[in-house]
């Protein structure tokens, strides 16, 4: 279908940061497509995962930029160029390139970066905000068709007022975008409504090959009860201390908390001195790779998704947290951001929802899950035969690849 087709991802971090774009190029180079990624490289926890994945992808061209200090000219240039364009913009209100480089100073790098390349390609896919406006210009400059992996709501993710430099940023770009995709329902009808939109427009959920699925587990329904939250950094505003909450309230039986994410030690120290329940466990794990997590997710009763709904965006983001843990067969508890609760309402065979900061309210639900072995396993099987069944890339893959193949420049 896409055969010859030369197509370029643009991301403003890497492979390893940004999952939806790895998938992306996967089902791309599966398709027989020749891919083209420009991304960034650090000197942090994805490194060896970021190897990894080029080792896998061969026949991918990989174009890197340094995100570090090194080279220091680069560096420099787009840290001037960022600061200098806050204090231009105040006067030339109307310019789109000084809203991109004030807002993120890759977007810079990545404007020098793309003008350097050939404009021999049939569609190019921008994926993060650092990205939109240098592809946009790009693109537009050299007739090439474009389109815009929104994902989230980017200008409500700081809190519930709206980033309106960012927003204003992403209604010109998106104008021009032959499609956009969101990673949620409600994330895509908030950019519907916020924004004219009279082009393709489809949700691409964060789901997983089902080639990754683990075996199904068969956990031992004896203490303790195994719980499970991830993600790529552990905070303080990511509803995980409504869970520690909870388990101070239970003292009937164990629970084995496990958090897995890039955690600093001031904020593992909070969360364990807000564990006072001698009888329940916490253990910190780091981050790894896509098949190491989903075996270690697979390892456990329940996956957590606690979000508080601390921004516009992360009440109307689907978490991909939860999608993982139906692949990997663990019953799910959520929050009830908007999201999450049209979710579980959507799929009641999976999980429960409860109010969150209801501490109470959440150590009743774990409860009663502890104590009904047989409806916990029934909300496992449920969720592990749900990912088998819909939610999973294989069936993700197919709108994706159909509304490139339908823009590609050389399309029919």
């Amino acid at each position: 279908m896409l055969t010859g087709a030369r197509i370029l991802i643009v991301t403003s971090v890497n492979l390893s940061a940004n999952p939806r774009s790895l998938k992306e190029v996967r089902s791309l180079v599966a398709a027989g497509a020749d891919v083209t990624v420009v991304k960034f490289t650090f000197d942090n926890w994805s490194n060896e995962n970021e190897q990894r994945i080029e080792e896998e992808l061969k026949s991918v061209k990989w174009i890197r930029i340094s995100a570090t200090r090194k080279p220091y000219l680069p560096w420099l240039a787009s840290t001037l160029a960022s600061a200098s364009s806050a204090c231009m913009l105040k006067i030339f209100k109307s310019s789109n390139r000084l809203k991109a480089y004030s807002l993120d100073k890759r977007s810079y790098l990545l404007h020098k970066t793309l003008n350097r390349l050939k404009p021999e390609y049939d569609i190019i896919i921008a994926h993060n905000p650092g990205t939109f406006w240098a592809v946009s210009n790009f693109a537009t400059a050299n007739n090439i068709p474009f389109a815009v992996d929104i994902e989230d709501y980017h200008a409500g993710e700081q809190g519930h007022e709206v980033n309106e430099t960012l927003r204003s940023l992403m209604n010109s770009v998106l104008s021009k975008a032959v499609y956009i995709s969101a990673a949620s329902p409600l994330i895509l009808q908030h950019i519907i409504d916020d924004i004219d939109i009279d082009k393709p427009a489809f949700v691409l959920n964060n789901v997983f090959q089902l080639s990754m699925q683990p075996a199904f587990k068969d956990l031992d329904a004896a203490e303790p009860l195994k719980l499970i939250w991830f993600s790529q950094y552990v905070g303080l505003n990511r509803g995980v201390q409504d869970i520690i909450q909870a388990l101070n309230l239970i003292d009937s039986f164990p629970v084995h908390l496990t958090l897995m994410g890039n955690c600093d030690e001031q904020t593992a120290s909070v969360l364990k001195n807000l564990l006072s329940n001698s009888m329940h466990t916490l253990h910190f794990k780091k981050p790894c790779s896509e098949a190491e997590l989903l075996e270690t997710v697979s390892e456990h009763h329940i996956g957590l998704a606690l979000e508080p709904a601390f921004s516009i965006n992360n009440d109307l983001a689907l978490s991909n947290k939860i999608l993982t843990y139906l692949l990997a067969g663990n019953a799910i508890i959520v929050s009830d951001t908007k999201a999450q609760e049209l979710f579980i309402n959507t799929y009641p065979q999976v999980g429960k929802v409860y109010k969150k900061g209801a501490h109470e309210e959440l150590a009743t639900v774990l409860s009663r899950l502890f104590n009904g072995v047989d409806h916990l396993y029934q909300l496992r099987r449920a969720a592990y035969q749900l990912a088998k069944a819909e939610l999973n890339w294989e069936k993700e893959q197919d709108i994706f690849l159909k509304h490139v193949a339908a823009n590609i420049h050389n399309a029919a």
